[in-house]
């Protein structure tokens, strides 16, 4: 007896059973059959878990080797990941940015003291791209380095934003 194992419409092999005497009863026949149709779920799925697991991983190494700076924030304002590169910038570990407000770690100065430092974090929250600031960023040790500071919402597949980029 041969079943073939697919998902949707896409083929991914067969079972093949073999018993000699007897022939397959109806009851067997469609055992095996549900039993492809499981086996091509699970091998579709471990599939796309591959797929995941290795965009996933060409994304971290990329997150951790880039030389420009990278904040991941949530829609609370608070920090999700923190590269290397940017805890060199502001002096601050990702263990001390993790959880934290965007604007208590990258802190731009702006000469307009009256202007909120949250204001880039809830625009980009709004849907906003804000490209190529240049500005000074203080560090954790009260110096100042010049940079060009860029925000960006990251959006969902129906265009909601979920979270916000800072690139440093």
């Amino acid at each position: 007896l041969t079943v073939p194992v697919a998902y949707r419409s896409k083929s991914l092999g067969v079972i093949t059973a073999n018993r000699t005497g007897k022939p397959f009863s109806r009851h067997e026949t469609r055992l095996l059959g549900l039993s492809a149709e499981h086996l091509g779920g699970l091998v579709e799925n471990a599939s796309l878990y591959h797929d995941v697991n290795s965009r996933r991983e060409r994304w971290e190494a990329i997150f951790r080797s880039t030389t420009e700076g990278v904040v991941i924030f949530n829609k609370h304002s608070q920090i999700i990941g923190f590269n290397p590169a940017i805890s060199q910038m502001t002096g601050f570990s990702s263990q001390e940015a993790i959880r934290k407000p965007v604007a208590k770690i990258v802190r731009p100065f702006a000469e307009d003291q009256s202007l909120p430092k949250s204001l880039p974090i809830q625009a980009v929250l709004d849907g906003a791209v804000l490209t190529g600031q240049e500005l000074k960023l203080e560090t954790r040790s009260g110096e100042y380095t010049w940079v060009a500071i860029s925000y960006s919402p990251i959006l969902d597949d129906s265009g909601e934003v979920t979270s916000g980029l800072v690139i440093v």
